[in-house]
């Protein structure tokens, strides 16, 4: 059997432990920050026990980039037996759908508790321009916190459909324009490269092509894989890609040294799958890898105001409502691969 028909399990395996990391961490780290969120107090005292959040030295970073190495390993087998126009119009069918049910539940709640300080149709504004997933690019705010890696993600599909013929016959230049942009930017350009994003500008595209540089890393493994890169010369652009990662990384988050760690730890594992458990399949290569995208797009918000609901009006053990709001936002998540994203999944395997 070819190595590009090759089923790469451990792919699923780490899409859905990703994604239930990133709802964990945002229910227990990122809650035990919200204050003054819906029924959460204004005061400083921590909702989860000191011992429970030692025991989670994790954050939603490391789940993100997590994603981001998969994506660019499964992005190139995705588009082998596609042409640039029918890859990208399969990609809508995979992302759009899902992700504008999700944030439709997100302005449906968000109405409902009156969480929105402008008017109703700023707040259908935000919802319009969010769903695009090209926010970024045209201003405005987001619908929700996760937004952003998704404006990566389509800013990755759009950088592949472009460079079909490099990432076909010329991988090196491929790989190269990101790192060079990124390089470039950051030694010449004095810019403020944090989140929010506030629209279209050199500051808006270093921060696409700086995420597009760590992407790159997996597809620079996928190379690998299909024998288009020898293991020094793979070991060589990985080194490189890390090193620029890295550097972005670290100016985009303020030099904020843990979020490297996660980069680096997410690197790391995702590096010792692809050697040791190419194959394998465990916990999370199951439901959990079904439902990665819905649950991954849906929880935010959704799971935010569930817990302060539960626990701060009901007064509900937080420990119990923990685990009530990660069933219900599961439960929610399987209906949307269920009814949404399994159709839009069939639609975009028809495009060939």
């Amino acid at each position: 059997m070819k190595k590009e028909n090759q089923r790469i399990y451990f792919c699923d395996e780490l899409r859905g432990f990703a994604a239930f990391i990133v709802m964990i961490a945002h229910y227990t780290i990122g809650f035990n920050a919200l204050h003054g969120f819906l029924y959460n107090p204004e005061g400083n005292e921590n909702i989860y026990p000191s011992w429970f959040l030692d025991l989670l030295p994790i954050d939603g970073a490391f789940g993100v980039a997590i994603f981001f190495l998969i994506s660019g390993f499964v992005i190139p087998l995705s588009l082998s037996k596609r042409s640039p126009l029918k890859f990208l119009y399969a990609r809508i069918f995979r992302i759009y759908p899902v992700y504008i049910v999700s944030a439709l539940i997100t302005l449906l709640i968000t109405l409902f508790f009156n969480l929105y300080d402008d008017s109703f149709g700023k707040l259908i504004l935000t919802y319009l321009k969010s769903i695009t997933l090209f926010r970024d690019w045209i201003g405005g705010v987001a619908i929700d916190g996760v937004v952003w890696t998704l404006e990566i993600e389509v800013k990755f599909y759009l950088y592949v459909g472009l460079m079909f013929f490099a990432l076909k016959k010329y991988p090196r230049i491929f790989l190269c324009v990101p790192l060079i942009v990124t390089i470039i930017s950051l030694l010449i350009f004095n810019l403020d490269i944090g989140y929010p994003l506030s629209g279209l500008s050199l500051n808006t595209l270093l921060y696409n092509f700086g995420y597009l540089t760590f992407m790159n890393i997996g597809v620079i493994v996928y190379f690998h894989h299909v024998q288009k890169l020898s293991s020094l010369n793979a070991s060589l652009w990985i080194i490189l890609s890390v090193l620029v990662s890295l550097l972005f990384l670290y100016e985009r988050y303020n030099g904020n040294i843990f979020v490297l760690e996660l980069y680096i730890l997410a690197f790391v594992i995702f590096i010792t799958f692809y050697k040791y458990g190419i194959g394998f399949r465990g916990l999370f290569s199951g439901f959990f890898a079904k439902i990665s995208f819905p649950l991954y797009a849906v929880h935010s918000s959704l799971g935010f105001i569930l817990l302060s609901l539960f626990t701060y009006k009901f007064n509900i053990n937080i420990f119990i409502s923990l685990f009530l709001v990660m069933t219900i936002v599961i439960y929610i998540s399987w209906l949307i691969h269920k009814y949404i994203e399994l159709p839009s999944l069939e639609k975009s395997s028809r495009i060939k």
